[in-house]
């Protein structure tokens, strides 16, 4: 006897709690999918940009045209900083250039309490003594079609006029201060931040004059001080202004006229962000990855809702945390921050917030900063090895399949409270391209009993779309993972079901 069709009611984005069973119902696990106009769907592939190659993991990335409309990308390492001419990759960082260190453990000299172990060595410390810092970073902008750099730890802002062939390398803009980061205004000045080696001291240069930095009565150079009890990391462009992140708190520097040029107030606090580059703007607007939740700034700043900041926070490794970061994708309306999980050293595993759809996604994919398409017309993303892919293109990973890689798998479907055996007969999915998935079931008697793995069924097997199956549980787990990849999509799935006893 046919079974009975019921539709499943799996809402779209992921619900993870912290087992299936608390999930039921709803996406549980996922990785490298989406959901657009409600179907579930694998995001693009990627492939190398070529000829770039920095030295160790790229840690920011730019693209923008120059006056005769020529397409550059850099790419910037901790150590070096590589353009790219839309064919060749050119290291341009000066020789002297000061490599910086990434987010981690600060276990060196000087860390810990007063006394511990011998002096002049270098420390060990127990867990409970760990403190995590945020590392250094590399800022990159523009100031009209130059290209301007600063890295934290050589604390030079650098600039870079792009003409072919690429000969040239950047040189220290004169006068300026040093800093941490520095950011350029709709303006046109560029503020320090972390200037002079005061963290909370931001400085700016006269307006259309990037060498003029000393105030005076007649020029619009200055500078203020953030009143802040942690230090400044990183700044973004927002519609109001420029937002200032603190460790603890954030800031807001408008442009108010001569004879002051510029005010600061701060608007947030206990919302600082959990790395300088957690932080994403776009539309007027930014959201950021805090320490334990996500922020939001959009006139006034507030947290971020998310249906997975659990699982994310309690994912996440403490010690390299400062090397989360954050950016937009550009094409689809979704900003996607990469974080290091468990013990990873660098970031790992993802988690995509789709602003449209107010839907949180998730998944497993290494890379070591992001940015939106820019003028290149497509996400880029690095990595560790200190190459650059372009992302949101075709299905392959680089050329190699992603096949069973790309899945999404639900939390336990029950009848009723789970107190009834059924009969499993079929599964009708609104699929499109059936060939390209499969479909991995899982099951219980019991609460109590290990899982059993029913195993793979084919999607394609029969003409008409239906996948036969016959196996009885009172619990179940459905996994969809691609076999070839491709476009695939899924809609509303229905099961053959044939009611048995009850306990």
């Amino acid at each position: 006897m046919a079974g009975k069709r019921v539709a499943l009611t799996l809402p779209p984005g992921s619900k993870r709690r912290a087992t299936p069973q608390d999930t039921r119902g709803g996406w549980w696990d996922m990785s490298l999918v989406r959901f657009a106009g409600g179907m579930l769907t694998p995001i693009g592939g990627w492939k190398t940009l070529p000829g770039v190659q920095t030295n160790g993991p790229v840690r920011n990335l730019l693209s923008w045209r120059d006056l005769d409309r020529l397409r550059w990308v850099a790419a910037a390492s901790l150590a070096d900083i590589v353009v790219w001419d839309g064919a060749t990759g050119t290291v341009i960082s000066p020789d002297d250039f000061v490599a910086g260190q990434a987010a981690g453990l600060l276990d060196g000299y000087g860390i810990g309490g007063y006394g511990l172990e011998t002096y002049g060595t270098h420390r060990t410390l127990e867990p409970e003594q760990y403190r995590a810092g945020p590392g250094d970073q590399i800022a990159l902008d523009n100031y009209g079609e130059t290209l301007l750099a600063m890295g934290s730890a050589d604390g030079r802002l650098l600039q870079w006029s792009p003409v072919l062939p690429v000969t040239t390398k950047l040189a220290p803009v004169a006068g300026a201060p040093t800093g941490r980061s520095f950011i350029t205004t709709d303006e046109r000045s560029v503020v320090i931040l972390g200037a002079a080696d005061d963290p909370r001291r931001i400085d700016w240069c006269s307006l259309e004059l990037l060498t003029d930095w000393a105030p005076t009565a007649t020029n619009t150079a200055g500078s203020l001080q953030l009143r802040s009890t942690g230090t400044g990391l990183a700044m973004r462009r927002v519609a109001q202004g420029i937002l200032i992140w603190c460790d603890d708190d954030v800031h807001m520097l408008q442009f108010v006229g001569t004879p002051y040029v510029y005010g600061l107030q701060r608007i947030g606090s206990g919302c600082g962000p959990i790395g300088p580059e957690a932080m994403v703007g776009w539309a007027g607007r930014s959201v950021w990855m805090g320490k334990q939740s996500f922020w939001i700034y959009d006139g006034n700043v507030r947290p971020l809702p998310s249906d997975i900041d659990g699982y994310v926070f309690a994912d996440l490794n403490a010690i390299t945390a400062g090397q989360a970061f954050g950016f937009h994708n550009g094409i689809f309306p979704e900003v996607t921050w990469h974080y290091p999980s468990a013990s990873a050293t660098s970031p790992d595993h993802y988690v995509t917030w789709n602003y449209k759809d107010n839907l949180w996604t998730h998944g497993i994919l290494a890379r070591s900063i992001g940015a939106e398409p820019g003028a290149y017309g497509l996400p880029l993303l690095g990595t560790v090895a200190g190459t650059v892919y372009q992302h949101e293109t075709g299905y392959l990973d680089d050329g190699a399949p992603r096949g069973a890689a790309v899945y999404a798998e639900t939390g336990d479907l029950q009848i009723g409270d789970g107190d009834t055996l059924v009969q499993l007969d079929a599964i009708y999915p609104d699929l499109r391209q059936a060939d390209l998935v499969q479909f991995h079931l899982k099951g219980q008697l019991e609460a109590e009993d290990s899982e059993t793995d029913f195993g793979v069924y084919d999607a394609q097997a029969r003409t008409d779309g239906v996948i036969d199956v016959l196996l009885d549980t009172r619990s179940l787990r459905l996994r969809i993972e691609g076999r070839q990849d491709g476009p695939w999509q899924l809609g509303r799935i229905r099961l053959g079901l044939t009611p048995g006893p009850g306990r």
